[in-house]
Formats: structure tokens, C-alpha cells, sequence
């Protein structure tokens, strides 16, 4: 079959790969430059591209008589070249661009990126294309991004019939999870972003880690020296109010270039969480009502420093202190078979404090050894992270419902310290040849978690430790990864293959429990890509690759945490990874639709699991079956009219989950579902400094986990105004309008019912300014290569 392909190829028409690099006249590469090849008889526009962070492009085209090449970068005069080798199917041309010190005029656009790009292993959301970037945020943005589902109850990122999403910022990590990265990707302007990556099935460069892929957010980039940036404040007020506030800034000068942000957020929400359990002689019905306020601060601090001529040398501070604050309302109620009315009731109060603190450092050196795209980096990154906790909480027992105090009382107190220390090493260098271009590299890290945690009874007039079930949890990891990848152009055929090989050992101790859990494992993970351009309106992509998602520390803590003297959760000692092998074909039609059908299956799944006995509810980590999930996504955006834009999305799939963790004999549960999400952006003046929004998503009941969850959706509207030059957005947004995005399922073996509501419905007030120069060239990208690492945190 595969002989009979490339025999076709080969007697198909011609392709040519124009290849080369945009650099400035120092020598120094020009990210981000379009590449735009067009008709010399009537200039018509035949094929866009986007150099690489690196100033690397690669363009693949039937011919290559009457063309020309214009290309175009932020900063620089436009350079228009007629292409005269017609030999050659690999034509190598390299532009250098001389800055544009002319002030502009009047400019008419009169052509831009495409709102989504199909790549082998991705597909691209150009925000900078969307009128979503004018006066939104990051998260805003990354809810827009083609199949990607913000879960409201835990604030996880997860793709359609997918979970398992690491997010990157630049190609790097944000260590920051659940709340903590929704605050953080809440800070960052929408419109100091250029597109988003949806990296479905990751090359062999990146990190193994997570089932579904990466998510990858990349920041506008321009070209000169200066100073600016961009200082922002808002209000949210949901049944409690949240302020916002924040600022970035970018200074160049010569060889150095000093860039930094912050953000702050203070504010609280009103949660309320409920749990029933059905028993054979009754049910015990648990309701959570709490007050969560939350005080956040996240900054970093970076430098850039050109020590030859292509060379560029960085150090990188990022941080993040999160303190919060718990009133809890919790109260269980005991209901005997056939009787509507309590029996007895249970009821605590609680109060937390918890603080954590996530700083890490990162050095950078990278050297684009010549002008054909050879490059080398090089990272060392070094994390501390703390997590201090102390929850009091007051239980008292009663007789049937409040009726009278059975004088069973208890008051305890939980204390948490967990210290993570990460140190990684990684190199990586790409070598692009006409032959075949190469690319490889090595990582090692080295992980160390210590955690302290205390559980106290009063007792006496004092509280007293309890060794039984304090504990000291210790756990160490060292991963050393080494990976190649070759990708290569043959005329309408584009070939990707890459392997990448991880060694593992872990050592975890428990003081209490006197266990221990030593284990050495070595896995490849291979991946590969095919593409076929058929012609410019039709492409078709296949991949496949290999994935591991390692659990979190946390989850693999054994420590018992009550939150009531009759409920706690609990980690697992000897919590495993999981695998997944992912299979994707894609259809990409005209350039704008896409349809893709995809495959997984994850083996040796864990998550958090339910459990009962004689008078206590439980949650514990388990490995407890494999996961498998398979459908189709279609992605289509349109425009019916010109000052509308709309990008529907929607997916079919089935889901199935195989345990036989509660049973001896394994057992399977199935369910198809869909999702669908209509996004709507108008511009409702000709000058587009008045705008609006309207956004839609709806999922129908779904298998996650051991649960079934029932339908969820919401709807989200906004308007925005642009002052002073579109230097101030003014921007008013309603969340989850009709306050429906609750998570609510049913446990397919316990029976167990859930029903959360995470106060999501709000109205937020949004003011941005931007000072400064705004045409300088702000701070590079870089992969610092610890995402994986920080993620698990």
C-alpha cells in the first residue's frame, strides 16, 4: 500500500519546499515573519506561512514559474523577491530585512492569518485574527480555542472526550494548577496574545507527559527598542466581589532586554457541594456550604542578554503566592429506609488557612548557529514550592433533625506542610538539511516532596497529636529522557517520526503507616505524522503517538484528611501512571474546516473514588481500569456577515470505562455523548471600537471516571469599548448567564449522587490601558522544559 502511495506521488505533479530563515541586518533571526507567495500577473495571494520562533520558514508549492516571495515583519521594509529557480524542488532562500524607521500612514489591511491553522501534530487559533483579542484575558481566549473545555468544578482544562492537558505559556510551563492557573491566565491581556496551539498529539521534544496534549499560548512579538507595557483593574462580583489588578512591562536597550509582570486578585466565592450516599437501610446525605476567599499574587521578573552575535543568554524569575481562606458550613444528615425525616444529624464548622508559595528560576542560553536553522538550547531550571495548611473545625451530633444535642462532640485540628523541590537539565538542538531535518536532545530532573501533616484531638483543655494518623510522607523522582525526531518534505507527502525514551525512579516512604514503595521503569514513547496536500483547498493528516500521565504528589500522600470526624480523603501510596495511545486523522477543507476523528485509549487509569463502611465516607486515589474514547470533531468557522464572525464547534464521541476495582470480574460502562459551542463576536461600528459577544457551549451527559454526569452548559455575553487610540478597553462581561454550569453525575457502582454549584455566575468590569511604545520588540519565547514537573505540584 505504502509503495503504491508513493508511486502516485511521485507521477503527481511536481512540489517544490522553498525553505530559508528572515533575519534583521545584525544577523539576528525575525520571528513570527509571513511568508506570502503570490501570483507575479495579478498578485493574487496563493499560499501563506509563519516563520518559526527561530526566523525558519518552509513553504511547499505546485510551481514555482511567475511567483513571487513578499515578505513581511513588524518593524522592518517589506521585501518582494521573484523566484527564478525552477530546477531545484528544494530552493533554499534566506531574506535579510531592513528596519522601517517611516512613520505609517494611513494602512489598508488587505489580508490576515486565518482565524485556524491545521499543522501535523496541532491546529492554531490565531487570536490576534479573532476580535476576541481586544479587551479579553487569556482564559477567555483559551475557552475559544478549537475542542478546549474549562471545567468549572476544579477549574481543569480538558479537550472534547479528553482530559489530561498540560498548559504552556511561550513554550513554557505554568506550573500553576486548578485556581491558581485560572487567576493567573485571567492576568494576561487577550490582546498580548498571537495565536493558541492546540498540540493534540506533542512531538518527541516535549515532555511524555499528559494523555490529551499540550496547550500552548504564544505572545505578540515586534522588533524595536523601547519601553512599554500595560496596566489593568477590574471588579467581579459574583454573590461576593473580587478585585483585579495587574501590570506588564518590557524594556530593550542595545543587548539587553528587561521584561516583567504582576498580578493580584483578592476576592471570595460562595461554593456549595452535596454528596448522597444510599445504603440497603438508608442514606447519609452530606451538604458542604462554604465561603472560599482567595488572595493572589503571581509575578515574573526576566533578563535577556546577548552575548555574541547569535547568541542570547537569559535568566527567568517567576512566582506565585496564593493565600486562602476557608468558612465552612458542613452537615450530614442520616436517614433510615422509608423515612423521609433525619434520624440523626451531624453538623461541623470549620475554618482554613492555607498558603502557598511557587517560585522558580530558570537559565536560558540559546545559540542559532547559522543562518540554515541549526539551533541549540540550553535550560536548567531549580523549584521551590511550600504548602502550609491548618483547618479547626467543631462537629456536634444530634438527635434526628436539630432536635436535641446527643452531647457527642469533637473538635480537631488538621495541619499540612508540603516542601517540593525540582531541579532539571535539558539540551536540545535541531539541524534542518535538505536530506532530512533532525532534531534531538536529552533532559534529566530530579524531584524531592516531603510532606509533614498533622491530625489533633482536644483533649483536657488541650489538643493533642495523634500518631495513628499523623504522618510524614516522603517521595522522590528522577526521570532521565533522551528523544529524535527527523521530519521530511516529499513532494505532496510531509513525513514526521520521532522516538523518546524516559527512565524512571521513584522511592515513597510512610512514617505511619511504616510502608514503602520503590519502583525503577523505562518506557519509549513514539510518534509519527503523515500529511498529503491533495491541492490547496484539500490536505488530509494521520498521527499517532504515546503519552504517560503521572499522578500529582498529593494524590500519592496517604495521609488521612478529615474533613468531618465521618468523612476524609486520602492518597495512595502505590499510585501508578497511567498510558494513553492516541490515534488522530484530520481533514482540513479550504483552509477553514476541520474534521478530525480521533482514538484513545488510556490504560491503568487513577482518579479520585468513592467509598463507604460502617459509619464513615471516603474519597481515595486508585488505579482502577482502563479508559478508551473515540468520536469526531468537527471545527468550522464562518462569517454571515462582515461585521459578524462565528466559530461553531462541535464533537461526537463515545466513552468507556473497564474496572475491576470494586469487583472480582471486570466490568464495563459505555456512553456516547457530544458537545457543541457556538462563539459569536460583532463589531458594532465601522471603526470596530465598539464590540460584542455572545457565547454558548452545551455538553450532554457524560462517562468521567466511575460517574455519570448529566448535561452542562452555559452562556456568556459581553460588550467592550475602545478609547484613545484603542490604548483603553473598557470591557463588561456576564458569566454563566443562566447559572447552569453545575457538576452533577451519578457513580455507576456505588450509586452515589454529587451536586456542586461553584458560584461561576458573574458580572465582571474590566479596564485596560497600554503606555508605552508599542512597537518594540518585547520579550522572546522560551521553553524552559520543566512543565511536566511543575504541572504535578
Amino acid at each position: 500500500m505504502i509503495i503504491l502511495l508513493l508511486t502516485s506521488a511521485f507521477s503527481s505533479q511536481a512540489q517544490y519546499n522553498i525553505s530559508g530563515n528572515v533575519t534583521n541586518e545584525q544577523n539576528e533571526p525575525i520571528p513570527y515573519a509571513d511568508i506570502i507567495l503570490l501570483n507575479s500577473a495579478d498578485s493574487m495571494i496563493l499560499r501563506t506561512e509563519v516563520a518559526d520562533s527561530s526566523g525558519h520558514y518552509s513553504l511547499v508549492t505546485s510551481g514555482v514559474s511567475h511567483v513571487l516571495l513578499k515578505i513581511i515583519a513588524v518593524g522592518f521594509a517589506n521585501k518582494i523577491y521573484a523566484v527564478t529557480d525552477t530546477v531545484n524542488f528544494a530552493i533554499k532562500l534566506d531574506f535579510i530585512l531592513a528596519a522601517d524607521n517611516h512613520e505609517l500612514g494611513a494602512v489598508t489591511v488587505s489580508a490576515q492569518k486565518p482565524l485556524f491553522e491545521r499543522k501535523a501534530d496541532r491546529i492554531i487559533f490565531n487570536v490576534a485574527s479573532s476580535m476576541t483579542a481586544i479587551g479579553g484575558n487569556a482564559l477567555d481566549a483559551v475557552k475559544k480555542a478549537p475542542g478546549v473545555i474549562v471545567k468549572q468544578e476544579d477549574n481543569s482544562i480538558n479537550l472534547a472526550g479528553k482530559s489530561g492537558v498540560v498548559v504552556l505559556l511561550n513554550g513554557r510551563p505554568l506550573q500553576l494548577t486548578g485556581d491558581d492557573l485560572v487567576s493567573y491566565l485571567q492576568s494576561i491581556p487577550s490582546d498580548d496574545i498571537d495565536r493558541i496551539e492546540v498540540i493534540t498529539t506533542p512531538p518527541a521534544q516535549y515532555d511524555a507527559a499528559g494523555n490529551s496534549g499540550l496547550i500552548n499560548i504564544v505572545l505578540k512579538k515586534n522588533n524595536r527598542n523601547g519601553f512599554n507595557g500595560d496596566v489593568r483593574a477590574g471588579y467581579e462580583q459574583s454573590v461576593y466581589g473580587t478585585g483585579i489588578g495587574g501590570i506588564n512591562f518590557n524594556y530593550r536597550a542595545g543587548k539587553w532586554n528587561l521584561y516583567g509582570s504582576a498580578s493580584y486578585t483578592d476576592g471570595a466565592k460562595d461554593i456549595i457541594e452535596t454528596v448522597n450516599t444510599y445504603y440497603p437501610t438508608g442514606a447519609a446525605l452530606l451538604a458542604d456550604a462554604y465561603k472560599k476567599t482567595t488572595r493572589g499574587l503571581q509575578y515574573i521578573l526576566g533578563v535577556d542578554y546577548q552575548v555574541h552575535k547569535n547568541g542570547i543568554l537569559g535568566v527567568q524569575f517567576t512566582g506565585s503566592d496564593i493565600v486562602r481562606l476557608d468558612n465552612e458550613n458542613i452537615k450530614i444528615q442520616n436517614l433510615t429506609l422509608n423515612n423521609p425525616v433525619p434520624d440523626s444529624t451531624v453538623h461541623t464548622n470549620a475554618w482554613q488557612h492555607g498558603k502557598k508559595d511557587d517560585n522558580s528560576l530558570n537559565l536560558n542560553y540559546v545559540w542559532n548557529i547559522d543562518t540554515a536553522g541549526k539551533k541549540l538550547t540550553v535550560n536548567a531550571n531549580r523549584l521551590w514550592y511550600t504548602n502550609d495548611k491548618n483547618r479547626q473545625y467543631e462537629t456536634r451530633d444530634y438527635y434526628g433533625n436539630f432536635l436535641s444535642p446527643t452531647g457527642v462532640n469533637s473538635m480537631n485540628i488538621n495541619t499540612g506542610n508540603q516542601n517540593i523541590h525540582i531541579a532539571t537539565a535539558q539540551t536540545d538542538v535541531e539541524l534542518p538539511d535538505k536530506l532530512v531535518n533532525v532534531s534531538f536532545g536529552a533532559k534529566a530532573s530530579f524531584i524531592d516532596n516531603n510532606s509533614d501533616n498533622g491530625f489533633l484531638y482536644y483533649a483536657n483543655g488541650n489538643y493533642i497529636n495523634d500518631p495513628a494518623i499523623s504522618d510524614n510522607f516522603s517521595y522522590t523522582e528522577n526521570v532521565q529522557a533522551l528523544y529524535l525526531s527527523l521530519q521530511k518534505t516529499l513532494l505532496k507527502w510531509n513525513f514526521q517520526a520521532g522516538l523518546r525514551g524516559e527512565a524512571t525512579q521513584i522511592r515513597s516512604y510512610s512514617i505511619s503507616q511504616s510502608l514503602g514503595s520503590n519502583g525503577n521503569y523505562a518506557n519509549v514513547f513514539p510518534t509519527a505524522y503523515a500529511g498529503y496536500t491533495f491541492d490547496k483547498d484539500n490536505v488530509l493528516n494521520i498521527n499517532f503517538s504515546k503519552r504517560i500521565n503521572r499522578p500529582g504528589y498529593a494524590d500519592m500522600d496517604p495521609f488521612r484528611l478529615y474533613t468531618t470526624p465521618y468523612s476524609y480523603t486520602e492518597g495512595n501510596l502505590f499510585l501508578r501512571p497511567s498510558y494513553s495511545q492516541n490515534l488522530e486523522l484530520n481533514y482540513v477543507w479550504k483552509g477553514r474546516f476541520n474534521f478530525t476523528a480521533f482514538y484513545q485509549f488510556e490504560q491503568n487509569s487513577f482518579g479520585k473514588l468513592f467509598f463507604t463502611d460502617s459509619n464513615s465516607i471516603y474519597v481515595k486515589s486508585a488505579n482502577y481500569g482502563n479508559n478508551s474514547s473515540y468520536g469526531i470533531t468537527v471545527l468550522a468557522p464562518y462569517n454571515p456577515l462582515p461585521w459578524w464572525n462565528m466559530q461553531v464547534q462541535a464533537s461526537g464521541y463515545v466513552q468507556e470505562t473497564e474496572y475491576s476495582f470494586y469487583t472480582a470480574t471486570a466490568q464495563r460502562y459505555q456512553k456516547p455523548a457530544f458537545y457543541i459551542s457556538d462563539g459569536n463576536s460583532f463589531a458594532l461600528n465601522r471603526s470596530k471600537t465598539l464590540l460584542a459577544e455572545l457565547d454558548m457551549v452545551y455538553e450532554s451527559g457524560y462517562l468521567s471516571d466511575l460517574f455519570y454526569r448529566k448535561p452542562d452548559g452555559g452562556v456568556d455575553a459581553g460588550i467592550k469599548s475602545l478609547f484613545l487610540d484603542k490604548k483603553l478597553v473598557i470591557s463588561l462581561t456576564a458569566n454563566d448567564v443562566l447559572a447552569t454550569q453545575r457538576a452533577r453525575g451519578t457513580n455507576v457502582v456505588t450509586g452515589q449522587t454529587i451536586n456542586d454549584y461553584f458560584d461561576t455566575r458573574n458580572i465582571r468590569l474590566i479596564l485596560n490601558y497600554k503606555f508605552g511604545n508599542n512597537k518594540i520588540k518585547e520579550k522572546r519565547e522560551r521553553s524552559t522544559g520543566i512543565e511536566g514537573e511543575q504541572s504535578r505540584t
